[in-house]
């Protein structure tokens, strides 16, 4: 438990708090609570995501939220940053502001202030409460309702990436985003008209992990950034190696891999059998060595 927290709090205001639940599509006795961000108000209930493996961590969830000054539904965000990281808001906002496309538009952002909002967690890493309104609402990647629609958002994805790791490069800073993950990577459905038919694109989400480049830049932290199902084969091996854009654009493969065997219909001869046998290159069981070595034999060509 880190402590009391009230950023949350009861609606006050009828009007809004009706259009809130008309538009959150919740009943008058579901939860509903009111969140300020400078300006701008919220409306949330209970969140749709809320992954919490360990019991020290970030502790994110999301939350549908409508905003009445808006008058829409929009991404709220609860999470716990390491401070010694860049606020993912200003890292979007930085991003939004020169236009690279296939990322979330940031609305809000701020740090939770108050004496609980601030922990120090263990290994000596300070962590800070943290809020970020984002306006596009997306899918899991998981949801493709094509094979078209999967391998589009994952293009769009790696179209986002490489705007802002080598486009930013050279007109302000090289950001690299560090975990490229199958959850990471979100189908937008796009408004559309009448008549027009639906078209989505992909998001690359989740720059809490994102890096700025530089000559002079220092390790942030002792432990590999990623999600090791997703990292680049060298950065599992031994050693010190810096990581580069490659290394991102490796784990997109590992991405439409694991998304094609675990989601896609891959045929009657591929049982689960295969498929978890396909997958053990990647297993969240295994020791990173290990996942190391069964990177290298997945990629090995075959012997003639």
């Amino acid at each position: 438990q880190r402590g009391h927290d009230d950023t949350y709090r009861k609606p006050s205001n009828p009007v809004e708090e009706r259009e809130a639940r008309l538009n959150l599509g919740i009943k008058d006795d579901d939860e509903l609570y009111v969140v300020d961000i400078g300006p701008s108000r919220y409306y949330v209930s209970t969140p749709f995501t809320s992954f919490h493996v360990f019991p020290v961590g970030r502790g994110t969830k999301c939350f549908y939220a409508y905003c009445p000054g808006r008058d829409e539904l929009v991404l709220f965000k609860d999470t716990w940053r390491k401070m010694q990281y860049e606020k993912e808001g200003n890292t979007l906002r930085m991003l939004n502001l020169a236009n690279i496309p296939n990322i979330p538009t940031v609305l809000d952002e701020c740090d939770i202030e108050g004496y609980f909002q601030t922990i120090e967690a263990p290994f000596g890493q300070a962590m800070q409460h943290y809020v970020q309104v984002t306006d596009e609402i997306g899918r899991p990647l998981s949801s493709f309702k094509s094979s078209w629609e999967m391998i589009n958002a994952v293009c769009d994805a790696i179209l986002g990436m490489f705007f802002f790791s080598h486009k930013l490069a050279w007109e302000m800073t090289n950001i690299l985003h560090r975990d490229i993950s199958s959850g990471n990577i979100l189908i937008y459905d796009l408004p559309r008209s009448d008549g027009e038919p639906a078209r989505s694109q992909g998001l690359l989400i989740d720059l809490e992990m994102a890096k700025t480049e530089s000559s002079n830049s220092l390790p942030r932290t002792t432990e590999r950034t990623g999600t090791h199902q997703f990292i680049a084969l060298e950065l599992l091996n031994p050693g010190r190696i810096k990581h580069g854009p490659q290394h991102d654009l490796e784990s997109f493969i590992y991405v439409l891999l694991w998304i094609t065997i675990r989601h896609a219909k891959c045929g009657p001869s591929m049982g689960e059998d295969d498929k978890r046998s396909a997958l053990e290159f990647s297993t969240g069981r295994a020791r990173w060595q290990k996942v190391a070595q069964r990177k290298k034999s997945f990629s090995r060509p075959p012997l003639a």
